[in-house]
């Protein structure tokens, strides 16, 4: 497992970092933070999976989304950062989006390990997990199964629909007022899913938890809830259970997840959620989530 250290002139990692892998007779190798978020994955491309050491930059969550864009690359890297305490919220959001540990500094070689050892374990089982995707995706490809093709064709239809009422400006998405229920930790995802819906004429309260959520539903009647898989105060299956249990009318839910790996367990029929959607990739814009939010508009 290769070691990583990303800093640059404004925002270097602390001196305790360096000190402490090389009394360990750890080798590393050093990157230049980008500025922009998105050259991240291209300096990361070419190089073998392993740890990356990132310095706290919590100003617009900038660290968060470095580590954002790290985690959705197909080589596997796990992600550390070290450097004075933040607000506990903003380290929640951080864990969310794939923080794989956080290392208060200064750094001695005791915390050094035992974070390594954690570091390892976890690089060797997410290796593991994407291997046996990988298998299971050569599988699925030889062939499509009846009820995904079906669910599939179905979907397609209620699409179809939008594209001919969207023509003639016509349907619901200009013939009724729609509120959707936001839940997420992240303010800036908040802001990309409340821009992404103004656009089709859709308004959006946004929430940041469980409990501010059940608070703003016991008022108000939402046709469509869209959460976070992960929340600082449980996950999307509770959510859907309390609002099963408050609400006059089921919403229908999208949960929205950076861990494929857990959608068949999000989809079982008792937990009430409706998809699961993967964020998407630098590679691809936060509109490629709209299909399946207008066809749950359509189909309700």
């Amino acid at each position: 497992m290769k070691t990583y250290l990303m800093q640059n002139d404004d925002h270097p990692l602390d001196v305790s970092v360096i000190n402490a892998l090389s009394s360990m007779s750890i080798g590393f190798e050093v990157l230049t933070l980008p500025t922009n978020h998105n050259d991240v994955a291209p300096l990361l491309n070419d190089l073998e999976g392993g740890m990356v050491f990132l310095p706290g930059i919590w100003e617009d969550l900038f660290c968060v989304k470095i580590i954002r864009e790290i985690f959705l690359m197909p080589t596997p890297f796990e992600m550390v950062i070290a450097d004075a305490t933040p607000e506990i919220s903003n380290l929640i959001v951080a864990f969310n989006e794939g923080l794989s540990a956080y290392l208060e500094t200064p750094v001695s070689e005791e915390k050094l390990q035992l974070t390594i050892s954690r570091i390892r374990s976890c690089f060797e089982d997410r290796i593991s997990q994407l291997s046996t995707a990988q298998r299971l995706s050569d599988l699925a490809s030889q062939s499509i199964p009846f009820n995904q093709s079906q669910a599939m064709s179905i979907r397609n239809q209620y699409l179809g629909k939008a594209f001919i009422d969207i023509v003639n400006k016509t349907g619901p998405l200009f013939e009724s007022e729609m509120d959707v229920l936001l839940v997420s930790s992240s303010s800036v995802q908040q802001k990309q899913l409340e821009t992404l819906l103004k656009t089709i004429g859709i308004s959006a309260t946004k929430t940041g938890s469980i409990e501010e959520a059940i608070q703003v539903a016991v008022t108000n009647e939402f046709t469509i809830v869209i959460s976070d898989g992960i929340l600082p105060d449980g996950d999307a299956v509770i959510l859907a259970d309390r609002l099963r249990k408050i609400s006059k009318s089921m919403p229908h839910i999208i949960v929205w997840s950076s861990s494929p790996e857990k959608a068949s367990t999000f989809l079982k029929p008792e937990n009430y959620i409706d998809e699961v959607l993967s964020k998407p990739g630098p590679e691809t814009g936060i509109e490629s989530i709209l299909p399946s939010i207008i066809a749950v508009i359509y189909r309700t």
